[in-house]
């Protein structure tokens, strides 16, 4: 308890040193204005409402991440700059891709995802349950990226479903039709503990192929990022390298001013030995053989792969925009665990009596079109609206296996525990419009409606000791979500707004077993947030404030039928309550000097009882940090001649979480904070850097995961990295 109080105190210091400039900011500028030109801060276009908008005038929760800033930095993953975001926590299984990610306290109880993921305007990843889709998530390399738009709070009017607790939306750079340009680059890193180095490679190119009117963006990547855990048992070390590779191919067709079309292609391979977890005793938390020690008795590698394309056509009409977004996307993800700790003295032991090794396997294969066509007005009038429809149909395949095997990794006689076959088909039609009424110069008022209906169909094929059976199901539904909001421009550089918007996450199928319900409903949201935006001191101060309420009902909460089938299954089963203040600040005291700010504070609890996760009302949802914050700096100067030097940092704090919802096995993950810097020189094209994320190694537990009392898995904070970057462009 100490130290996190401790911890606590750190990060909150260190962010208020930043707010102290802040507070401080307007004298000092003062001051040093004699020597320098103060300039404003950038105004930041995003899409959130599916048409670009200045971020300050957005009546809604919005953040926005710079991708050449995350380059900066040397981020690798959504797990080194979520902290940075108020309100978000990514929680790890420990590699990229293997990821839960929360927001605003809306965390992934069941199986489906709760937050939604997009590359530019289509949607990726699936939106049925079966798929455990909330464990695995798009973790693109921040390479070629423009940046990440972070929506929070419900976006079912414009997005649809599983999209309760908010959206995170990656923006592409698009290929320039005027101008021929191109980068390389590559870096050398080093992590603490680990036995070889790690290295990446890029390049670029974009090529007018008629200027003005059609041109092509080609990129590639590769990072390696070295392990660092060691697996004595088996005389491993370093078990946990994992691989980055992939590329883009985009083509951009402007034939007539008023026409638009873009083409992208999009791959991804995530590829790890092993994961960045290490076993914890039960009792003291800690670390059951050793810093950065494992013990398990099989290999654990991790592949993800994804495919992406998505055409797109923007026509301008005299009286609105036409867009049409055609995507299809082909994700698969295949994982293997160690999962003795949690079988083997519980089943195998007993029954053979001899020690036995368990191992679980899973192949996902997701494959998943969309369609989505609107109108949005143009033009600067008292009425603004936006009507669409929007269609996808998803196949997927999720593939299970529990192994039983001896010491010598060969199959025993209870082999195989489990083998299952589940094929599955999501289908979903919808439409949507909404509409923005300027009341007055300053008063405007909004509307929106979704209706969305979905069909399903799931079968089951399963063999071994703990085979269910075969069956099958299907469900249907249909769901309508909306959204109001009132925004009020105080003076030209300020507005309040208050919004209330609503979002649920698909129900379907449940599993084929005796005693289990054949269908489980859809969860549905509804948030309520007031807010303040503002630029002051001649835009050089950025300031973004806002309260919320959600309230989530019918959630999709686990059960399990009795001995000794024990088959898992999902029901409608609890209320939960999420609530708090979220805040940001951006501020250029002088020019080429930026400091900022966040903080969240999120009370997120169920409301009532859910018997069969044996919760209690106003027990904390797992994974959400009752506080977070974050403080970052960046200074730009000139050191000799043409050469300039940028110095940034920044300093995370996580709050403490709880790891699960199901007592007893419910653990602390503690606080912690996580200082980065980073520091470049710049020469006419070149620009050579160097940077460290958890610069004081940190060792952090962000994830725990129980394994029947026997022991806890804890997922790591990546311990000190260290690199050194070099990058030109032409």
């Amino acid at each position: 308890m100490r130290q996190a109080d401790r911890l606590r105190r750190q990060a909150l210091s260190s962010v208020g040193v930043l707010a102290l400039l802040t507070a401080c900011g307007p004298a000092w500028a003062e001051e040093v204005a004699k020597d320098a030109q103060v300039v404003a801060l950038p105004e930041i276009v995003v899409t959130a409402q599916k048409r670009s908008e200045n971020l300050s005038v957005v009546p809604a929760s919005v953040s926005f991440i710079d991708g050449a800033a995350l380059s900066a930095q040397g981020a690798r993953g959504l797990s080194d700059y979520g902290a940075y975001v108020p309100g978000l926590q990514i929680d790890t299984a420990g590699t990229p891709g293997q990821s839960t990610i929360t927001l605003r306290g809306i965390a992934p109880v069941g199986s489906g995802s709760a937050v939604g993921t997009y590359i530019d305007d289509a949607p990726l990843g699936s939106s049925a349950y079966s798929t455990a889709a909330n464990s695995f998530q798009l973790d693109l390399l921040p390479y070629d990226l423009k940046g990440v738009e972070v929506l929070r709070g419900p976006q079912g009017t414009l997005y649809g479903a599983s999209t309760m607790g908010g959206l995170l939306k990656y923006d592409l750079i698009k290929a320039d039709v005027d101008e021929f340009h191109g980068a390389v680059g590559g870096d050398l890193t080093t992590v603490r503990s680990a036995g070889k180095a790690g290295a990446g490679a890029r390049g670029m190119v974009n090529v007018p192929i008629i200027p003005g009117v059609l041109a092509v963006r080609a990129s590639g990547f590769y990072q390696k990022t070295p392990g660092y855990i060691d697996n004595p048992g088996r005389g491993q070390e370093d078990i946990n390298d994992a691989r980055q590779s992939g590329g883009r191919l985009a083509l951009r067709w402007t034939p007539r001013a008023a026409v638009e079309v873009t083409l992208d292609a999009l791959h991804q391979k995530i590829d790890s030995y092993g994961n960045a977890v290490v076993p914890l005793d039960p009792t003291t938390e800690r670390p059951l053989i050793g810093d950065l020690k494992t013990n398990i008795a099989q290999d654990e590698p991790f592949i993800q792969k994804t495919d992406f394309l998505k055409g797109a056509v923007n026509w301008t009409l005299p009286f609105a925009t036409a867009t049409s977004v055609t995507s299809y996307s082909d994700t698969r993800n295949r994982q293997a665990l160690d999962i003795t700790a949690a079988y083997s003295p519980a089943l195998i032991e007993p029954t053979l009596g001899v020690p036995g090794i368990s191992g679980q396997f899973l192949d996902i294969k997701v494959r998943k079109f969309t369609q989505e066509v609107r109108l949005t007005s143009q033009g600067e009038g008292p009425i603004e609206w936006m009507v669409g429809g929007f269609y996808t149909s998803e196949k997927s395949v999720n593939g299970q296996a529990v192994t039983s095997l001896d010491l010598n990794l060969q199959p025993n006689a209870l082999n195989p525990l489990l083998i299952a076959t589940l094929p599955s088909r999501y289908k979903e039609t919808a439409a949507f419009g909404n509409l923005t009424w300027r009341v007055t110069d300053a008063l405007s008022l909004a509307g929106g409606l979704r209706y969305s209906h979905n069909a399903q169909r799931y079968l089951q094929f399963t063999s071994g000791v703990f085979a269910p059976g075969d069956g099958g199901g299907s469900s249907k539904e249909n769901v309508t979500t909306y959204s109001a909001s009132a925004k009020y421009q105080l003076t030209p550089a300020a507005m309040v707004y208050a919004r209330v918007a609503s979002g649920y996450q698909p129900g379907g199928p449940n599993v084929a077993a005796t005693g289990v319900p054949p269908t489980v409903g859809s969860s549905t949201l509804t948030n309520y947030e007031a807010g303040w935006k503002a630029r002051l001191l001649e835009s050089r101060l950025a300031l973004d404030v806002s309260a919320f309420q959600m309230d989530w009902k019918d959630i999709q909460v686990s059960a399990v039928t009795p001995p000794p089938e024990n088959t898992g299954y999902l029901i409608n089963g609890g209320k939960a309550r999420s609530k708090g203040i979220e805040a940001s600040a951006t501020y250029l005291p002088i020019e080429h000097l930026v400091l900022g700010a966040t903080f969240a504070y999120t009370d997120s609890k169920f409301v009532g009882p859910v018997p069969s996760l044996g919760v209690l009302d106003g027990d904390r949802l797992p994974h959400v940090p009752r506080y977070a914050a974050s403080g970052t700096a960046e200074y730009r100067f000139e050191v000799a001649g043409d050469w300039e030097a940028r110095l940034g940092g920044g300093v995370r704090y996580v709050g403490a979480r709880r790891s699960g919802v199901s007592p007893p096995l419910i653990y602390t993950e503690r606080s912690y904070v996580a200082v980065d810097l980073n520091g470049h020189l710049v020469h006419d094209d070149w620009k050579l850097g160097v940077f460290a994320r958890n610069l004081f190694d940190k060792r952090a537990y962000v994830t725990k995961t129980p394994l029947i009392g026997i022991e806890v898995l804890g997922s790591l904070l990546q311990p000190r990295t260290i690199g050194v970057s070099l990058d030109r462009t032409f």
